[in-house]
């Protein structure tokens, strides 16, 4: 986990500590101590500043997700699940495993993306790897904490501590209304991703079992799959 963000003053922290190691913890409202745990890892989504500094403690995050597609028209979602692997400077892979498998993948300014069929591994060429490479950008910059970046989206910080994107051109506007991100108590963690594409239509990635700074191979990135 990435060092308690400023203005943490360490001293709250070691409190905290001796209340849960002394034999007075029961004495304590656990949800007092949930609320204060709460409140000193909330610092870090105050300001732009704040969340970059986190993230920057980070080099590299893995994590399995659950994605559900949400439209007007169906009884329920879609879901999908997969494995997510990012590795600073700028490295993503994005594998769905379930119930289609395929790979994306971004290094050193290079996109892939391939699919499985029939038991094969097959590359996509098609002209809409250009677009990937965008979305994959997007991406690598989320995770960095460098939200302000981006020339496509314009950044707030909500009331809620969620980062708000929304497209800065009509032409992004017409397929995207908005992203809605949800940071982690962790700092410097990305919980959940919601695309906002129109009424009742968006798509949700929610991350479990994330980890940070644990070393994985090197070769996720170039060797597909």
């Amino acid at each position: 986990m990435a060092a308690w963000p400023e203005p943490v003053r360490p001293g709250i922290i070691i409190w905290i500590k001796r209340i849960l190691r002394s034999h007075r913890c029961h004495r304590v409202f656990p949800g007092t101590i949930l609320a204060l745990l709460v409140l000193i890892c909330a610092g870090w989504t105050k300001s732009w500043t704040s969340i970059q500094a986190a993230a920057e403690k980070i080099e590299s995050i893995q994590a399995d997700f659950v994605q559900e597609k949400h439209l007007p028209f169906l009884v329920k979602p879609l879901e999908s699940t997969g494995r997510f692997y990012f590795k600073r400077p700028g490295s993503v892979r994005w594998e769905y495993v379930s119930p289609l498998k395929s790979i994306l993948v971004s290094h050193q300014g290079n996109t892939r993306r391939l699919v499985e069929e029939n038991g094969a591994w097959i590359e996509d060429v098609g002209v809409k790897m250009a677009g990937m490479q965008v979305v994959m950008t997007q991406i690598s910059q989320w995770m960095s904490g460098r939200f302000t970046d981006s020339t496509d989206f314009d950044a707030r910080i909500a009331d809620d501590g969620k980062v708000v994107l929304t497209p800065g051109n009509k032409a992004l506007s017409r397929m995207i209304r908005r992203i809605e991100l949800t940071l982690s108590d962790r700092p410097g963690v990305v919980d959940s991703v919601k695309v906002i594409e129109g009424d009742d239509a968006y798509t949700v990635w929610a991350f479990k079992n994330i980890q940070t700074n644990k070393p994985f191979k090197p070769t996720l990135f170039t060797v597909v799959p």
